[in-house]
């Protein structure tokens, strides 16, 4: 899809002086049922074999072992059904890894925040699933060891995918929410750091279907798009109203909670 493909061309096609990767770090707020998994998938495997990167260590990483076994899966669905990634590649599914074959400290790996992880791990790539569900405690010291294991990388990635959630409820994912606004519309420059923020204005009609296109880039694409836009068409005439239809579903705008 265009959208996918240009966030692949921008990030993996901007070289620095040394011909490395210019930017180390990527936040992509879309909304559901859009693609974004997917697209997590085929770069956690494009940095697995691409890069030339000795013992290239690749996770996808979220707050529960479930949530981190959704991007490994598709993965591992990409390479079983690739005669030339099947050749080059090893799925080991009791373990959530995918091996590098003839360099067996290459790998790709899910993690999570309910499961132990080491301090010593050094990641060449990190796909951070639904960072809007980082919040506190264990995935906090998740992501703090993911981000200081990058550092002896010479190119290093890490990808953050996410829907949009509830303003300040993950102080993680509304800091790289706004950090990303902020780049896009031009307050300051950060060579290093690529956003991309899929979703509706506050002042949007969340039933217009220009709004949904807005917020949907895989709109008219995908089944999966032509079922959410089915339950859009449905939810105008509900009288009862929904979190997700003008969050996740239509709007991907983060929710705000209002004091008591």
């Amino acid at each position: 899809m265009d959208w996918q493909l240009e966030i692949i061309s921008d990030i993996f096609g901007t070289l620095d002086e040394f011909g490395h990767r210019q930017y180390q770090k990527a936040y992509i707020e879309v909304p559901k049922k859009n693609g974004k998994s997917e697209l997590a998938a085929g770069i956690a495997l494009y940095c697995l074999l691409a890069d030339d990167e000795p013992g290239a260590e690749i996770y996808s990483a979220a707050t529960s072992r479930d949530q981190a076994g959704l991007v490994f899966r598709i993965a591992a669905s990409m390479v079983d059904r690739s005669q030339s990634l099947s050749r080059r590649l090893r799925v080991l599914r009791s373990t959530n890894t995918i091996l590098k074959r003839g360099d067996p400290d290459s790998f790709y790996r899910a993690i999570s925040a309910d499961g132990d992880v080491q301090d010593g791990i050094n990641p060449h790539c990190v796909i951070a699933d639904e960072l809007h569900r980082w919040k506190v405690g264990k995935a906090l010291d998740l992501w703090e060891i993911l981000e200081r294991g990058t550092i002896a990388r010479r190119q290093p990635l890490v990808f953050a995918i996410t829907t949009a959630g509830v303003q300040d409820e993950s102080p993680l994912c509304w800091r790289y929410h706004e950090y990303a606004r902020q780049v896009r519309d031009g307050i300051f420059a950060d060579p290093h750091f690529y956003g991309r923020i899929h979703g509706a204005a506050p002042t949007d009609d969340w039933a217009d279907i220009r709004t949904w296109a807005k917020a949907n880039p895989s709109l008219e694409i995908t089944e999966e798009m032509k079922v959410v836009e089915g339950m859009s068409r449905r939810e105008t005439l509900s009288p009862v109203p929904s979190r997700d239809r003008e969050t996740t579903l239509t709007g991907n705008r983060p929710t705000v909670i209002a004091p008591a």
